[in-house]
C-alpha cells in the first residue's frame, strides 16, 4: 500500500499544498473531523489522532486510537472526496477493513487500533 499509493517520501512533510493534487502533503485531524489547532497538541489526555496524507492517486486517512474504548469520529470533508473507503482495520483478525462512508458521516474507530481509508474523488 505504501508504494502503490506513494505514502512514503524522501522529504519532510510540512503541510504544504501540492500543485499536482491540490491537497496538503499532511494534515492532522481531531475526532470531530476538524483540523487540529495549536492548543489541540497540548491536550495531555488525547488518545486519538487522525492523519490525512496526500497519497496518489487517492487522499489517505489514517486513524490511530490508543484508547481502551472505541471512539466515534466524524470523517473529514475535504474537496473532491465523495466517499471514504476502509482498507485496513487492525481490530479485525484479518486486518482488512470494509465499507464506505460519506465525508461528514460518523465512523466508529475500534479501541486500540489503526484504521486506514482511501478517499474516492469525483
Amino acid at each position: 500500500i505504501r508504494r502503490d499509493h506513494h505514502l512514503s517520501s524522501d522529504r519532510f512533510l510540512e503541510g504544504k499544498v501540492r500543485r499536482a493534487s491540490g491537497y496538503r502533503d499532511i494534515a492532522w485531524f481531531r475526532a470531530d473531523g476538524e483540523e487540529m489547532s495549536d492548543p489541540d497538541w497540548l491536550f495531555p489526555d488525547a488518545r486519538f489522532l487522525g492523519v490525512l496524507l496526500d497519497g496518489m492517486p487517492y487522499p489517505t486517512l489514517i486513524f490511530l486510537n490508543a484508547h481502551y474504548e472505541a471512539l466515534s469520529v466524524v470523517l473529514p470533508a475535504i474537496s473532491n472526496v465523495t466517499v471514504w473507503r476502509c482498507e485496513i482495520n487492525t481490530a479485525e483478525a484479518t486486518g482488512k477493513g470494509e465499507g464506505e462512508n460519506s465525508p461528514g458521516a460518523t465512523f466508529e474507530v475500534p479501541a486500540r487500533s489503526v484504521t486506514l481509508m482511501f478517499g474516492k474523488t469525483s
